[in-house]
């Protein structure tokens, strides 16, 4: 039975264990298991749900029953279950392209490349920032943050129902640099002296 139906012969054990599937006849001197060919379209029907990753337990409801409206509700139940692991995988694929997309764009900076050791960690690690209030930022009170943040990803609906602010559409001047916050002096420098040909009314706190 193992070798017709390509089943390791410990998962046989154990579908008797659970009396989803028992041998018709055990000899009590040699402990060996026999099946009838009748037998056969049990298995087979066991082995086709399990295929569709439906459970164990609903897969011996079926067996012991054999109605048709709930094999029709089994299924209907398991294709519920299937389309949402479909919807999860591809929320999980587009998260890799994000990532994927966000390295390829930071190995393309110069300076990183010179602190490789540095990039790893400031690219697995840069979902979280922090944001410095305008006054700070004119008064270059750099140490002192004004709030944190977290990016969240487009198809998080939970978290974007619950803990997001979109930003308005307007110019925004960003730098990337390696380092923590307290490393970023230099670069909050660069970026003012950037903008210092545009208006100061123009900033937010963001």
């Amino acid at each position: 039975m193992s070798k017709l139906f390509q089943i390791d012969i410990r998962t046989l054990r154990y579908y008797d264990e659970i009396h989803l599937f028992t041998p018709a006849f055990v000899d009590n001197v040699t402990g060996y298991r026999y099946y009838s060919i009748e037998q056969f379209e049990r298995l087979n029907t066991i082995l086709y749900l399990k295929a569709l990753n439906v459970p164990l337990k609903e897969i011996k409801q079926f067996i012991d029953q054999r109605d048709i409206h709930h094999i029709l509700s089994l299924l209907k139940e398991q294709q519920r279950r299937t389309e949402e692991k479909i919807r999860e995988f591809e929320q999980i694929g587009q998260k890799i392209n994000n990532r994927i997309q966000q390295i390829e764009d930071a190995s393309k900076v110069e300076d990183l490349w010179e602190n490789s050791n540095n990039m790893k960690s400031s690219i697995f690690l840069g979902q979280v920032g922090l944001t410095i209030s305008v006054t700070n930022l004119h008064e270059r009170n750099f140490e002192e943050y004004h709030a944190l943040f977290l990016f969240v990803e487009p198809d998080d609906p939970k978290r974007l129902e619950s803990t997001t602010k979109l930003l308005p559409q307007q110019k925004y001047l960003t730098i990337r640099f390696v380092g923590t916050h307290a490393d970023a002096s230099p670069d909050y420098e660069k970026l003012l002296a950037y903008a210092s040909g545009e208006s100061n009314n123009d900033w937010n706190d963001c």
